[in-house]
């Protein structure tokens, strides 16, 4: 269960993080031929695959971890 809230926080900081980096993605005008506009672009792209892997992971997590089936019986 440790490792599974580990992979939640991962995947909440790294949308948080990935929200506040699009920002001004969004309301500056890049152009691609500068070296520095492609690095902080193909950041901001490998950013969001990490996020959204650590987000499906943490989905079919979640997923296989619901899918237990409660025993009907319980003694005591």
């Amino acid at each position: 269960m440790k490792r599974f809230q580990w992979y939640v926080l991962q995947a909440m900081y790294m949308g948080f993080i990935l929200t506040i980096y699009s920002i001004p993605l969004m309301i500056l005008n890049l152009d691609m031929k500068g070296s520095i506009t492609y690095w902080v672009v193909s950041t901001w792209f490998a950013s969001f695959i990490w996020a959204f892997t650590s987000f499906l992971r943490v989905a079919l997590n979640f997923g296989k971890m619901v899918s237990v089936k409660d025993a009907d019986f319980i003694p005591g």
